[in-house]
């Protein structure tokens, strides 16, 4: 399935993920494709981040330390259609 859109992020959500993206491509030996791939997943993963945190529960911005297991297991628990509507409500 192809994403419809590519979320934009904080500056500093961003910035966080640039900084990932270079460590990958020196320290990492994936395909350009792969690591592609992964970047665009962790975008959509940072951007739902933000807006879930934009409701008032937490700063805007993506901070990987407050990252919890809590956290993950509430993004593993999105179906499909509600990742499509979450995705077309960024536009």
């Amino acid at each position: 399935m192809t994403r419809q859109a590519r979320p934009t992020l904080s500056e500093i959500g961003q910035h966080a993920l640039d900084q990932y993206a270079q460590a990958l491509q020196h320290l990492e030996d994936l395909s350009p494709v792969t690591t592609r791939n992964y970047l665009s997943d962790l975008r959509q993963f940072m951007a739902w981040c933000e807006s879930c945190w934009c409701d008032g529960q937490e700063d805007h911005c993506f901070t990987p330390q407050v990252i919890a297991p809590s956290l993950l297991i509430r993004y593993r628990g999105i179906s499909p259609n509600q990742a499509i509507n979450w995705r077309r409500s960024l536009k």
